[in-house]
């Protein structure tokens, strides 16, 4: 099996007139892709269901792929307990364009419409118009030689990682922002996870914990553990 890799020195050319270019172009279109994410992204639960298993990033010792993770992940179905996980992945996908987003502030999941109602049937303010507070809520894809995963990254942790406030980020011109991205798109970083099951669900939550580029000593690390 071959593997592509890129650093901040590769150039890449998208949709190259030659034939075998056109070649990849058309297999891209009908290949079929997995659709795993490896836990629901989507519809986290109240943060208070997270905050009942708050762990210390230190604590966490078990380093996962992309695979195994998901394995890991599936096993808690059913279950309301909870997993952990470190590992390193490349962030494939940075969705900077929609990553502001105005959230209840007693749930902390996103107010949708101008009437400011809560949706979320955990929340105590549910289909009740509710203080929002404005923050990050960033999609990030996550890939190594195993798999791809979708997940979010929100609150200080998303700060963290863009280095920025969202106030900051909203008076950004859109060069600006296009440099933040390539300067974390398609490297590799080291991921805290957590999964989840709530009272009220049946399909794991997954929140990302920490996540900031791998030094060279955490790639080292990796590799002797787990190759």
């Amino acid at each position: 099996m071959l593997t592509a890799t890129a650093d901040a020195k590769t150039i890449i050319i998208t949709n190259p007139d030659t034939r075998r270019g056109h070649c990849l172009f058309q297999y891209a279109q009908s290949a079929p892709i997995d659709s795993q994410d490896g836990g629901d992204c989507s519809a986290l639960p109240d943060d208070s269901f997270f905050q009942q298993c708050a762990v210390d990033l230190n604590s966490i010792k078990d380093l996962f792929t992309i695979e195994t993770w998901r394995n890991a992940v599936s096993s808690l179905v059913g279950l309301h307990q909870s997993c952990h996980g470190l590992m390193m992945a490349v962030l494939t996908h940075i969705g900077l364009s929609d990553c502001i987003a105005q959230k209840c502030s007693l749930c902390k999941r996103r107010v949708e419409g101008e009437n400011q109602i809560c949706q979320n049937r955990d929340c105590s303010g549910f289909q009740h118009p509710t203080t929002v507070e404005t923050g990050f809520d960033l999609l990030l894809v996550l890939s190594d030689h195993t798999g791809s995963i979708t997940c979010r990254i929100s609150g200080p942790e998303a700060e963290a990682l863009l280095a920025c406030t969202p106030e900051e980020f909203l008076s950004m011109g859109v060069a600006r922002v296009q440099e933040m991205k390539w300067n974390l798109q398609l490297e590799w970083a080291k991921v805290y996870l957590q999964a989840f099951v709530s009272p009220t669900r049946t399909i794991p939550s997954v929140r990302v914990l920490s996540c900031c580029l791998a030094e060279l000593s955490d790639m080292k690390m990796i590799q002797e553990k787990l190759y």
